[in-house]
């Protein structure tokens, strides 16, 4: 396959095989292409995740937002990472 590139993407190919980290374009071209992929598969997940949410909105199955209740959740929350509890993927960053 060929593919016409700018100048400017030219120029940072190049200065990403300077560091070391790619030994060729096809390096470069893979590494993005793979982050690419990750980022449509995490994209894909959240969408998921707002869906269920917006179905139990329109059920009335919410909890208002207060600030108690970010002090509970945040409490709870190191308490899981302290016992070394798993955290669920749509809450991490």
């Amino acid at each position: 396959m060929v593919v016409q590139i700018s100048s400017q993407l030219e120029a940072k190919i190049e200065q990403l095989m300077e560091t070391g980290e790619f030994s060729s374009r096809e390096d470069v071209l893979a590494k993005a292409v793979g982050l690419l992929v990750a980022r449509e598969r995490k994209l894909a997940r959240l969408r998921a995740e707002l869906a269920i949410a917006d179905e139990q909105l329109e059920r009335g199955e919410f909890i208002e937002y207060t600030p108690d209740y970010m002090k509970q959740k945040l409490a709870n929350a190191r308490e899981r990472s302290r016992l070394g509890l798993p955290i669920k993927d749509a809450v991490k960053p």
